[in-house]
């Protein structure tokens, strides 16, 4: 069945459609009408190499179009503004300490220490869980049982994407969300986004 949220993300995708159909018609650049284009642009070319959120853009689109638009400006709330916000300040700041911004500007929204920023870590990871991976034990699950699952679920101030082990086996929160991002372009990644077969503490 077609949940609020996925008839939202749809209803996003066509609208980005509508739009790039109209920009050729008038010669506008299309990220001019699309927050999660100029958001995923920003936070690919800001948040980079030990510091990337996202395994592709196209990850990044996907899961950006289940987010609410928010306030433009806005530096609390879940939503695409406030990661966009946090994207603008890491651009700010030199490379080597952009790593709390760039947590706080990914699809998690929290900070490197794992307390709430544009969102509590717990709250969206459950909540894209039964969004983006009904099928699986947490996502099918009582809200309350995955809520305490994941409040087991080790923070890990030292994940990054650029590490293949810390990447795929850490036992984090980190590891999760990057595979529940992952899991919007393949579901197969829900299997790692619940620590069943990755992110499970067991280096190869």
């Amino acid at each position: 069945m077609m949940t609020r949220r996925h008839r939202l993300a749809l209803a996003a995708i066509g609208s980005a459609l509508s739009l790039a159909a109209c920009n050729s018609i008038f010669g506008f650049e299309e990220r001019t009408f699309d927050p999660c284009v100029e958001y995923c642009d920003g936070i690919m070319s800001t948040c980079t190499d030990a510091l990337k959120q996202y395994q592709s853009e196209d990850v990044c689109l996907t899961t950006c179009a289940l987010l609410d638009p928010g306030e433009s400006g806005a530096t609390t709330g879940d939503t695409i503004a406030c990661r966009q916000s946090h994207v603008e300040t890491a651009a700010t700041q030199a490379a080597a300490d952009r790593a709390d911004e760039c947590s706080l500007a990914a699809f998690g929204g929290f900070h490197l220490d794992g307390t709430a920023g544009c969102a509590d870590r717990c709250n969206l990871y459950c909540a894209e869980m039964r969004e983006i991976c009904p099928d699986t034990e947490l996502g099918a699950g009582d809200p309350e049982d995955c809520a305490s699952a994941c409040a087991a679920v080790p923070i890990d101030t030292a994940w990054t994407s650029a590490d293949p082990d810390l990447k795929d086996h850490d036992n984090s929160i980190e590891c999760r969300v990057w595979h529940l991002a992952n899991a919007t372009q393949d579901t197969t990644h829900c299997a790692h986004a619940d620590g069943t077969t990755k992110c499970e503490g067991i280096t190869p």
